[in-house]
């Protein structure tokens, strides 16, 4: 729903079958009633490890409020109008988690990092999560797909890394130099094996002016057809453990504390048709507080995403974010702009999913994109 929208509910008739396709409008009506017929059978409190509790599901409807405006937008003229916003929803709905003394934050605990780690079974600011074991629930494999080559005799790793992922300078350095996130979720400088010696890229860039020697600058000088081997901050918020496998320990908070505080703050703020900073300043700062990062006096909207972005960094919720702040259509590093409410806040479907559909209940493209 928050990528396709236009998507068609087979869960309704069973498997093997196929039907209509629904509106975007629909299908979160769809899941809204779902989470909200599914609260009084789900348990109170701490959930039970890698299971859904009420908190969950309210957790979860405090994203979906939060994006109602989003998600039953209509489309015409070739952009997409807004719907009614649900603020008053998506605070409810987040107070039911926060008020419920089963989960908290403080200025201090839980450590940011302990969130993340390799260690972090049934943290306490969790609320739902994808459980991951290198043994037996394989598929998180960060370290692969972030690390240069040689990292791999940093971190004494059964394979070798790929050389993939880093993130956008003008992002690393929207960051305050004493940002707790900042330090845990990204992998800068020059690299070592375990035994503190220098590791090398045989094989690197002549005009890298750090030579062989590996360093994760945050600068990178271009993506093609020169990009250097070693540019880049890498993603190390889901830290990695001396000899780990291919397959990491970290389980993915799919709903987490600190998401619910940022939900609450924004639907407090935008409550009433205007942007009201103070509203939100005690939710934002107590995140700020845990980070190591002055409180703020006031809040802006533009402030507000940028909040979100340093806490929920590798969270999977950047593009709902820049969709709903009305961020999606600006330019930045190796991307032009465009209107922030055309076709592209959704994607489209492959031709492979139209293909599939039954004789006479076609699967339409969306809007925007050719058929």
């Amino acid at each position: 729903m928050d990528v396709f929208g236009n998507v068609k509910l087979t869960i309704t008739t069973g498997a093997g079958s196929d039907v209509a396709q629904s509106t975007r409008a629909q299908v979160y009506a769809f899941i809204e009633t779902e989470l909200l017929a599914a609260i009084p059978d789900l348990p109170t409190g701490k959930p039970e490890y890698g299971r859904a509790s009420k908190a969950a599901a309210y957790a979860l409807l405090s994203r979906l409020y939060l994006n109602a405006h989003i998600y039953t937008a209509t489309f015409s003229g070739g952009t997409y109008a807004p719907g009614a916003t649900k603020y008053q929803e998506a605070i409810d709905a987040a107070n039911q988690v926060l008020n419920s003394g089963a989960f908290a934050i403080t200025a201090t605990l839980p450590e940011y990092a302990d969130v993340f780690s390799p260690s972090n079974v049934e943290n306490p600011e969790h609320i739902f999560v994808a459980p991951f074991d290198e043994a037996t629930g394989g598929g998180m494999n960060i370290a692969q797909m972030t690390l240069h080559y040689p990292s791999q005799l940093t971190y004494k790793l059964a394979q070798q890394p790929w050389n993939g992922y880093s993130t956008l300078e003008d992002f690393y350095n929207s960051y305050e130099a004493g940002d707790k996130r900042r330090a845990n979720n990204f992998i800068v400088g020059p690299q070592t094996d375990v035994n503190g010696s220098p590791i090398l890229d045989l094989a690197f860039d002549k005009a890298d002016e750090d030579g062989a020697p590996i360093n994760y600058t945050p600068e990178i000088n271009e993506l093609a057809p020169n990009g250097s081997r070693q540019a880049g901050a890498r993603l190390g918020k889901f830290s990695f453990k001396l000899g780990q496998n291919t397959e990491m320990d970290n389980d993915f908070p799919l709903l987490r504390v600190g998401e619910v505080m940022l939900n609450r703050a924004e639907a407090s703020a935008r409550l009433g048709g205007g942007f009201n900073g103070a509203a939100a300043l005690a939710d934002v700062n107590l995140l700020r507080a845990r980070a190591g990062v002055a409180a703020l006096g006031s809040l802006t909207e533009g402030e507000l995403l940028a909040e979100r972005g340093r806490e929920l960094f590798s969270e999977a919720l950047r593009r709902t974010d820049l969709i709903r702040f009305g961020a999606w259509g600006n330019a930045w590093w190796e991307k032009s702009a465009h209107p922030s409410f055309d076709y592209r806040i959704l994607m489209p479907f492959s031709q492979n999913s139209i293909n599939a559909a039954a004789s006479g209940i076609d699967l339409v493209q969306n809007p925007g994109y050719p058929n």
